[in-house]
């Protein structure tokens, strides 16, 4: 099983898992991808190289928060 994390920051995201359970995942089963929710281009490019090197999702976690009014981010 591959797992494919969708983060806003894929190396800050890599070393956090690498620190907390890398003991138990194989480097070469994780693909860590950008992709900032917030921003329907990063959406889409992350769908598109997903598609691309995966021939199918065998499950899907969307772990992105939703907020309703206006954004808080700069």
């Amino acid at each position: 099983m591959t797992v494919i994390i969708g983060v806003r920051d894929p190396q800050a995201c890599q070393e956090v898992v690498e620190r907390s359970i890398g003991s138990l995942l194989s480097k070469e089963k994780v693909v860590y991808e950008r992709c900032d929710v917030a921003d329907m281009d990063s959406v889409r490019e992350f769908a598109s190289k997903v598609q691309k090197k995966f021939p199918a999702i065998n499950l899907l976690i969307n772990n992105g928060e939703l907020i309703d009014g206006p954004s808080t981010r700069p």
